[in-house]
């Protein structure tokens, strides 16, 4: 059996695989500032003249941890979000029963995140960066009786 060869991802490549080309080089950013859909990060490794101030970047989310997500069906049943800031939200499964999800890994100001280049790709506007590490879920958050 004879197995295709994969090229491994790399920096100088233009997005990931079925992107649309729009895509440029990733780079890694320190995050500033928290939004609903996107992060404000500054550029890590930035050359910068003396006294001169970071670039703020607006970084967009991956859809999946969006907080303009107000619903989803999954496996045929519809759910519906209602969101408390970017690391919380409360999923109603359509029949009732609730739960609480926590964003896992939770954004916080300080952390470094790796994103791509997107070109008006990302889905949110004025955002030309898409945050691709680290990987982050929605997960029920663990309440102790």
């Amino acid at each position: 059996m004879i197995l295709p060869s994969i090229a491994p991802f790399s920096n100088s490549q233009t997005g990931p695989p079925g992107s649309g080309g729009g895509g440029g080089s990733s780079k890694r950013f320190t995050i500033v500032e928290i939004q609903g859909d996107y992060t404000i990060g500054n550029e890590i490794g930035e050359d910068l003249d003396p006294g001169e101030e970071p670039t703020p970047v607006i970084i967009a989310k991956p859809e999946e941890v969006r907080t303009s997500v107000a619903n989803e069906i999954v496996d045929g049943v519809l759910y519906t979000f209602a969101y408390a800031g970017s690391n919380q939200r409360t999923s109603t499964k359509a029949g009732g029963s609730v739960q609480i999800e926590v964003c896992y890994k939770r954004y916080r100001v300080g952390q470094v995140i790796t994103a791509i280049q997107m070109a008006n790709e990302t889905g949110v506007p004025d955002a030309d960066w898409l945050e691709i590490k680290p990987t982050r879920l929605w997960a029920r958050k663990y309440q102790q009786v």
